[in-house]
């Protein structure tokens, strides 16, 4: 996938082709109107491209270009309509009065179609109501220009027909005229913009690759190592400007604008996300012998998996949180096994893990037997994390894995006075605890570790 400064190298390059165009199109030039074609490509792509990436201000004024040229089709449609009403109002004979009603009541009939798209439309990008299609003219303006022989002063926005009904560019002054366009024109642009919507970002790929030294997390072929955190209500922008490159998400949001939104401003701040997915646990009541309430809670969480797999922003897919902490029943692992298949059956670009709350060999030989479509292993262990070598050791776990939950020493690890209250550290001490511990016990292990989500 292009990075995003590739992304905004090829919206710049539209618009300096949408500028160029532009001059040319001012040219009065017979056929110089199709010329508003790759015009209305460029800017529509631009546009696309620029809203995905979040390169708001380019969006806007990709936009803006590309609501002009649109002006430019409208209002000669209309101009030719009101010539050719003149020239059969002016000639027509009493044999052909008809039809001239006829074409009559059909003008007024698009008038008041668009006059009602006109009042129903929301307000535009660039502050005007209606879509795209807002055209403007000036008949009497044309009418002089056409008898001077020359242009009148105005933006260029129509082309219009002669004495000899050959188009022109002509140039008029605003009258904020809304028009539709004939079916022929809204066929083109709807292709258009199929087209430009076509082109949006793709989501990236995420690999773990295995040679000879080790195993590695690759974004769209470079290596990426997990330098993240538990975001929890902190502030993407500060974790991004203190080297972050992550953050971990518990759940994915019932509201989808709001986990889209989420998404957004994380792919705004250079940060990927790797996101939670809520499943049922047993200590709370969830009761993984009844098949119905585990088919439902799968098509749920593919429900979620749908809604966001295709952004940019996202990392993996962490399925659950810390289900061993009660799996009295293990056919919790099953259903994990399964939603992991059905992910990656949606979604072969990112992997799957689901974090465990401290492990051991009987906990991985299980995973490997009911669960073993997971990618990796995501392991929590705060304050114990000094125990990660050697119970990957005891465990015999010989795949990926990465730190989901780790950092200072919990109050349950936590020393006790005498009257029951945990002693905690100061926050010089926490951080150089944090310092010796990231060195020590995660950043040494470099063939199985892909990195770490710190929790303060």
């Amino acid at each position: 996938m292009p990075s995003r400064m590739a992304m905004a190298v090829i919206v710049v390059s539209l618009m300096k082709t949408l500028r160029g165009r532009c001059a040319q199109c001012r040219r009065a030039d017979v056929n110089a109107w199709r010329r508003c074609i790759p015009c209305l490509l460029a800017g529509a792509t631009a546009a696309a491209i620029g809203k995905r990436c979040g390169f708001v201000e380019l969006h806007r004024s990709a936009a803006a270009c590309a609501n002009e040229i649109m002006g430019k089709w409208t209002s000669g449609y209309r101009r030719r309509h009101r010539e050719d009403s003149r020239e059969r109002s002016a000639g027509c004979s009493d044999t052909k009065r008809p039809r001239y009603e006829r074409y009559q009541h059909r003008l007024r009939r698009i008038e008041r179609r668009q006059q009602h798209i006109a009042e129903s439309c929301s307000p535009g990008l660039d502050g005007t109501r209606g879509t795209v299609m807002q055209a403007c003219c000036n008949i009497s303006s044309h009418r002089d220009a056409i008898a001077r022989k020359q242009p009148p002063s105005g933006r260029c926005c129509a082309f219009a027909r002669t004495t000899v009904s050959r188009p022109m560019l002509a140039y008029c002054e605003p009258q904020g005229v809304a028009m539709q366009l004939p079916w022929s024109v809204r066929i083109t642009v709807i292709c258009l913009l199929a087209l430009s919507a076509s082109m949006h970002v793709r989501a990236a790929q995420v690999p773990i690759a295995q040679g000879a030294d080790g195993y590695r997390l690759l974004v769209d072929g470079a290596p990426f190592v997990i330098k993240a955190a538990g975001l929890g209500n902190g502030s993407m922008e500060t974790l991004a400007a203190r080297g972050g490159n992550a953050f971990r998400t518990l759940h994915v949001d019932a509201d989808p604008q709001r986990q889209r939104a989420l998404l957004d401003r994380a792919q705004r701040n250079g940060l990927k996300v790797a996101v939670g997915i809520e499943v049922g646990n047993q200590r709370h009541g969830f009761d993984y012998d009844d098949a119905a309430a585990v088919k439902q809670q799968l098509q749920h969480i593919l429900a979620q998996v749908r809604q966001s797999a295709a952004h940019p922003a996202v990392l993996l897919w962490v399925v659950g949180n810390a289900l061993n902490l009660d799996d009295s029943n293990p056919k919790v692992w099953n259903a994990v096994g399964e939603i992991a298949e059905a992910i990656h059956a949606i979604d072969p670009d990112h992997p799957v893990t689901t974090t465990l709350a401290g492990f051991d060999k009987h906990l991985i030989d299980q995973l490997k037997t009911r669960a073993p479509a997971p990618d990796l292993v995501a392991v929590q262990l705060s304050g114990d994390i000094a125990a990660l070598p050697q119970k990957l050791r005891d465990s015999e776990w010989r795949g990926a894995y990465v730190v989901t939950e780790w950092g200072p020493t919990g109050h349950r690890e936590s020393p006790a006075t005498t009257w029951g209250v945990p002693i905690k550290d100061d926050r010089t001490h926490k951080a150089l605890l944090l310092q010796q511990r990231y060195r020590s016990h995660i950043a040494s292990n470099t063939r199985q570790g892909l990195g770490a989500f710190v929790f303060l």
